[in-house]
């Protein structure tokens, strides 16, 4: 099953222009920065895509919770490893940030269960659980065109 369905893919864009996937030795120096393998499908977006932005706004549960960037590992912006080592408090608590709203809050993998989580970074930094898996994550997406 594609994390990305046909309609979803069509909503996105590379960060600065073109995307830029990772390569398969790009995504394993991450996976040993972060201390475990990525869900494979994690692993399926970072080779074809690397990081990447909606076209328009997306967000999960009614507009409630933003989903503004995606974050590859490679290059200088919107990179996780980058991100884990600006907030290594996240790393102890075992969550990796894939993707960022427009306030600087985290969407975060918990490596161990695969849940999502994100990490109200501005505010409290409070986190919620909102999914249980990578995919159901993104089946959760909603923008102005497949709402």
């Amino acid at each position: 099953m594609a994390v990305l369905d046909s309609s979803l893919k069509e909503e996105i864009r590379g960060i600065g222009g073109d995307f830029a996937p990772a390569t398969e030795e790009d995504v394993r120096q991450a996976e040993k920065f972060v201390g475990g393998r990525f869900p494979e499908p994690f692993r399926q977006l970072l080779l074809q895509f690397g990081s990447f932005m909606f076209k328009d706004e997306a967000w999960v549960s009614s507009k409630a919770y933003e989903v503004l960037a995606v974050f590859g590992c490679t290059g200088d912006r919107d990179n996780l490893v980058i991100e884990l080592k600006t907030h290594p408090e996240l790393h102890r608590q075992g969550l990796v940030p894939f993707a960022r709203d427009s306030f600087g809050n985290f969407w975060t993998l918990h490596l161990r269960s695969g849940a999502i989580r994100f990490v109200e970074w501005t505010g409290s930094q409070e986190t919620k659980r909102m999914a249980g898996s990578f995919e159901e994550f993104f089946a959760m997406i909603r923008t102005e065109s497949n709402r």
